[in-house]
């Protein structure tokens, strides 16, 4: 299955409306934690990853460093 980058662009901020701020914070804190730990970036897998809104929402808010690979089976979306 495909979408069109536009329909992604039109979803993303239903998307972040139903995001749960205090599962962000809380991942966001168990990231602080794991990073200083174990002196690494945070790796992120996102599978079905479309143009990557998982990515800018949730990339700036777990404030960590991170590294992020962004799978989808469009390439055009990927791009």
């Amino acid at each position: 299955m495909s979408f069109s980058t536009d329909w992604l662009a039109l979803r993303a901020p239903f998307d972040t409306a139903a995001r749960d701020p205090g599962l962000e914070r809380d991942l966001a804190a168990w990231a602080r934690q794991r990073t200083a730990t174990s002196g690494q970036p945070l790796r992120v897998v996102d599978l079905g990853a479309g143009s990557g809104n998982n990515a800018r929402h949730l990339g700036p808010r777990l404030d960590v460093p991170q590294r992020w690979t962004l799978v989808d089976g469009d390439r055009t979306l990927l791009a």
